[in-house]
C-alpha cells in the first residue's frame, strides 16, 4: 500500500501484456504470397491460376520467367511458387495422362513451406474434382483426408497464445514484484536485519 507503482505493476502491467500478446502477436498464415509460373497459357492452366487467385489464403503473383520467381523467392518477396508446364492443358484433357504440378517453397521457414504446399495441394485437388465433374467422370483420389479441429477450428493463433500468456505473465509479474518490493524497502531504509545472538 505504501508503493502505488507496485500496484500498477501488479494490476495494470498484466492487462497491457495480455493485450499485446493477444492482439499484437499474430502467427496466422492467412495471406501467403505465392508465385505462379504458367508456361502453358491454355484454358485449363488459366482456370487453375484463377482458382489459386480466388483463395482467401493466397496472394498470387504471376510471372512468365522462372528466374524472376527464383529471385523473388530468394529476396523473401514470395514464400513459394508453383510451376505449370508448357503442355499442362493438353495433359489434363487426356483422361489417361498425368499433368504434374511443381511446388517450390522457401525452406528457411519449414512451417510456412508446409502451409504453402498444403494450400496448393488442397486447391489442386478441388480443381481436379471440379474438372472431372465438368467432364462427366468420377474424380478418383487415392486417399481422402478430412481434418476436424475440436479446439479453435478457425486456427486463430490468438486462441492459443492468450491462455499460455496468462501463465507466463503471472510468473514474470510475481518475480518482478518480489524484486521491486525488496529493492524499495532497502532504498527507504525500512529493511531490518535481525540477528540471533547465542
Amino acid at each position: 500500500m505504501r508503493d502505488p507503482s507496485s500496484g500498477m505493476i501488479a494490476f495494470l502491467l498484466p492487462i497491457v501484456l495480455l493485450l499485446i500478446f493477444g492482439y499484437g502477436i499474430n502467427l496466422d498464415t492467412t495471406r501467403i504470397r505465392l508465385g505462379v509460373l504458367n508456361e502453358d497459357g491454355g484454358a485449363a492452366s488459366q482456370e487453375f491460376v484463377q482458382q489459386l487467385k480466388g483463395s482467401p489464403y493466397l496472394v498470387v503473383t504471376e510471372s512468365g520467367h522462372r528466374a524472376a520467381l527464383d529471385r523473388l523467392l530468394q529476396d523473401g518477396e514470395i514464400r513459394g511458387y508453383t510451376a505449370l508446364e508448357a503442355d499442362f492443358s493438353r495433359k489434363t484433357d487426356d483422361p489417361s495422362g498425368t499433368a504434374p504440378l511443381q511446388v517450390i517453397t522457401d525452406g528457411t521457414e519449414p512451417n510456412t513451406a508446409n502451409f504453402v504446399s498444403a494450400y496448393v495441394t488442397s486447391i489442386w485437388q478441388q480443381w481436379q474434382a471440379a474438372e472431372a465433374r465438368d467432364q462427366g467422370r468420377a474424380a478418383s483420389q487415392p486417399l481422402d483426408v478430412q481434418t476436424r479441429y475440436w479446439f479453435n477450428p478457425a486456427a486463430e493463433s490468438r486462441h492459443y497464445l492468450i491462455p499460455g500468456s496468462i501463465t507466463v505473465i503471472m510468473t514474470v509479474i510475481g518475480a518482478l514484484l518480489t524484486s521491486l518490493v525488496v529493492a524499495r524497502e532497502w532504498e527507504r531504509g525500512t529493511w531490518r536485519h535481525c540477528y540471533l545472538l547465542p
